[in-house]
C-alpha cells in the first residue's frame, strides 16, 4: 500500500502570499509535498521550463483565486 502522500503546486498572485504560505503549511501538516515559488523556484535558471516540470510532477494544482490572480 502506498502510503505517501501526493505533491501539491500552489499558484496564487503574490499578492496572496500569506493566505498561499498559510495553505502550505496546513497541507504539509497533514502531510502532503508542496511544491510553491518561494521554495522551489531558481531564479538563476528559465522559469518556464521549471515551472512546466514541476506542474506535470504534480498530483495536484491548487489555486489561490482571488481578485488580485492574473490568468496569462
Amino acid at each position: 500500500m502506498n502510503t505517501e502522500k501526493s505533491l501539491v503546486f500552489i499558484s496564487y498572485s503574490w499578492l496572496d502570499s500569506i493566505s498561499a504560505r498559510s495553505i502550505a503549511f496546513s497541507l504539509e501538516k497533514h502531510g502532503y509535498k508542496i511544491w510553491i515559488d518561494y521554495r522551489n523556484l531558481d531564479l538563476s535558471k528559465p522559469l518556464k521550463p521549471q515551472l512546466n516540470s514541476a506542474i506535470k510532477a504534480s498530483d495536484a494544482l491548487l489555486l489561490v483565486s482571488s481578485p488580485n490572480i492574473i490568468f496569462v
